[in-house]
């Protein structure tokens, strides 16, 4: 009852706010003339100005999103009989990245460093636990394409590690959980991570932007490191096949993976639309089913759909 009230409160604010762009930008810039200019320091005077106006150097990664429902069609298992997860959540991400210095080979590439955190939220749970949350730091080279024939116009490598942050937790007491869905590893520890180096091709046809990524994992048993989850590759595939279609104020989305000898893999699809005409908040409805929702399920089918808002697309 109590997040139907929020929500309705919310909805009500929404249709009685104004959102028009122009208007938000000058009453931004209103809010920083009543400060004085450094005067005889123009360098001083322009990290005041950077500084008050939040300007920084990072740029939007992959897409980051606040979806306040997103509901599964069925409740997720526990560790913890304590604990009781609903089918019912709300999902986030932001991703951000930085270009740190270029043409080393004389090629025009790019090379930086990004970050992506993607998160789990039982928001409608008892005491709103976060159920997973998931770290994708990775190293990128981004080449350009100009002059293919063939449409491809950049080509990125990168080297990339994920992880959910917790630990290898062996204590009986604890990891209680009865998900007869998933293995006894999984009842075992929490821990879940992998590295894998990438190839990212861009092509671009028209409205439509292809991305084939196609990677492979580093098997960290070589370097006397124990695997969490060896088999991790069975059910994430090889590679992931996404398509970006434009239409008017429209975005679509489709992305697809697969592993074609054990037959895993999952499809997501997308829709985002200009939220009450605002070209930097849209309206995001998302869909998910599969395996590899997140780490600490990667090996349990989900089917999901999610409402909310996307900030990057």
């Amino acid at each position: 009852m109590r997040a139907l009230t929020v929500w309705f409160f919310l909805l009500s604010c929404m249709f009685a706010v104004d959102w028009d762009d122009a208007k938000l930008q000058q009453n931004r810039h209103l809010m920083y003339m009543p400060y004085e200019n450094i005067q005889n320091d123009s360098l001083a005077d322009r990290g005041l100005q950077k500084h008050l106006e939040r300007r920084f150097g990072f740029q939007a990664y992959k897409a980051n999103f606040f979806l306040p429902v997103c509901i599964a069609d069925r409740a997720y298992p526990t560790y913890d009989p304590a604990d009781s997860y609903r089918q019912i959540e709300a999902e986030f991400q932001y991703s951000f990245n930085i270009d740190l210095f270029s043409d080393l080979l004389t090629l025009n590439e790019l090379y930086g460093v990004a970050m992506t955190s993607f998160g789990f939220w039982q928001m409608y749970s008892s005491s709103s636990p976060f159920r997973e949350v998931n770290y994708n730091p990775e190293i990128y080279i981004l080449f350009p394409m100009v002059n293919d024939a063939v449409g491809l116009k950049t080509l990125k490598l990168t080297y990339s590690h994920v992880s959910n942050g917790q630990g290898d937790i062996d204590r009986a007491d604890i990891n209680t959980s009865h998900c007869l869905e998933c293995g006894d590893y999984w009842r075992r520890s929490r821990s879940r991570a992998w590295n894998y180096i990438s190839s990212v091709f861009e092509f671009q046809y028209d409205s439509f932007l292809v991305d084939l990524t196609l990677w492979t994992t580093i098997d960290v048993r070589m370097f006397n490191i124990k695997d969490d989850n060896p088999d991790i590759e069975d059910y994430y595939g090889w590679g992931e096949l996404g398509v970006n279609y434009f239409y008017g104020a429209h975005q679509f989305e489709i992305k697809g993976r697969l592993n074609p000898m054990t037959g895993y893999g999952a499809v997501r699809a997308g829709w985002s639309y200009p939220f009450f005409g605002r070209e930097s908040i849209y309206w995001y409805v998302k869909g998910f089913s599969g395996y590899g929702e997140s780490l600490i399920d990667y090996d349990r089918y989900v089917n999901k759909i999610g409402f909310g808002f996307s900030f990057f697309r």
